[in-house]
């Protein structure tokens, strides 16, 4: 664990922050999850995830003119696997995402509606962001 954040790690697997972790917790208003170094299983899914991207993306090596051609080549691949299926789901990858979206935006609305209600907004701020360390 990054020892600019982490002061000590206790017996129970809890994590003490550092002060100035704490006040960037606090200032960006963002939840924390420590990962533990002993535990692959806990980064299994982004190291999968990484493959994945490595293997299917940047198998053979693009070469681009410029980081502007290498992003826009980039985002055609990613566009184009948006009509496959992942895993055992029966809606495709671009069905899911819009259905998340539309559920994220859904979302964010109606927290919107709340954050007016509320007569002192900063009292009582929804956390959405989270920090792996």
């Amino acid at each position: 664990n990054l020892k600019i954040a982490v002061a000590k790690i206790c017996g129970d697997g809890k994590r003490e922050r550092t002060r100035a972790f704490t006040e960037l917790v606090s200032h960006y208003l963002f939840k924390d999850r420590f990962g533990r170094p002993g535990k692959g299983n806990d980064k299994g899914k982004v190291e999968g995830l990484v493959k994945f991207s490595r293997s299917n993306f940047m198998t053979p090596i693009p070469v681009a003119a410029s980081y502007e051609a290498l992003n826009a080549m980039l985002a055609d691949r990613c566009r184009r696997r948006l009509s496959e299926r992942a895993g055992r789901h029966t809606e495709t990858i671009g069905q899911r995402l819009a259905d998340i979206l539309a559920f994220r935006n859904r979302r964010e609305i109606e927290d919107g509606q709340r954050h007016h209600q509320l007569r002192n907004p900063g009292a009582s701020c929804p956390v959405r962001a989270t920090y792996s360390v």
